[in-house]
């Protein structure tokens, strides 16, 4: 449990900073996506037991649910590897051509919303990671009184339905848009609190979908 943790708050970590492509560097960008790329492989082998299970057991509305959303995750990461390969100008800069940069900014940067928020949903799938990352920031000092964070937590999440309309991630996951939509460079702190509310709110409709009855 205490390595699927660590992976898990990397990958989260790791996915912020790459969401804030516009706030650093194009090379500390492809080294973050290659060090994703790995925990992604690290998490799969930690939890292999779960695709071992894959074809056993009754398939329930949520399992069926989550099968479709993992294989939706996984295919995000692949179409992002394979765009960030192709576009690559700094970790791959030593191999030669390798296509169409324009057909892979389309695909990197839908890839990389798809991937963001199946992330979110993915955790809240696993109520129990969360609830460990919890007691973990509890332990280090950062805790708030139950009913208050339960607030906050909410209140975040509502929030992040309106960064997803401001941010305009609709079409960003449907490539409607082929380049980020920005006012100029951002406030990082702002920019994170956006982001941090977004992933917030699937995570929040990942955990409901896990408790809802219908799905049983």
């Amino acid at each position: 449990r205490r390595s699927s943790d660590l992976v898990n708050m990397l990958m989260a970590v790791s996915l912020f900073i790459l969401m804030g492509y516009s706030l650093t560097s194009s090379a500390l960008h492809e080294w973050t996506g290659v060090f994703v790329f790995c925990l992604i492989g690290i998490h799969q082998y930690i939890n292999r037991g779960w695709w071992l299970r894959i074809f056993q057991g009754r398939y329930t509305k949520f399992r069926m649910i989550q099968v479709l959303l993992t294989l939706l995750f996984l295919l995000s990461a692949v179409a992002l590897a394979w765009s960030g390969f192709v576009m690559s100008r700094h970790v791959f800069s030593f191999l030669p051509s390798r296509g169409s940069g324009t057909t892979a900014q389309i695909v990197h940067l839908s890839a990389a919303f798809w991937f963001f928020i199946l992330s979110g949903v993915h955790l809240g799938f696993n109520r129990p990671a969360v609830d460990r990352m919890i007691r973990f920031f509890k332990r280090k000092g950062f805790s708030l009184p139950g009913k208050a964070g339960e607030i906050i937590y909410k209140g975040l999440a509502v929030y992040g339905g309106y960064v997803f309309y401001k941010r305009h991630v609709f079409d960003y996951l449907f490539m409607e848009t082929h380049f980020m939509i920005s006012g100029g460079r951002e406030n990082p702190f702002f920019f994170l609190f956006d982001y941090v509310s977004l992933f917030i709110l699937f995570v929040f409709i990942g955990n409901g979908l896990m408790k809802a009855k219908f799905l049983k």
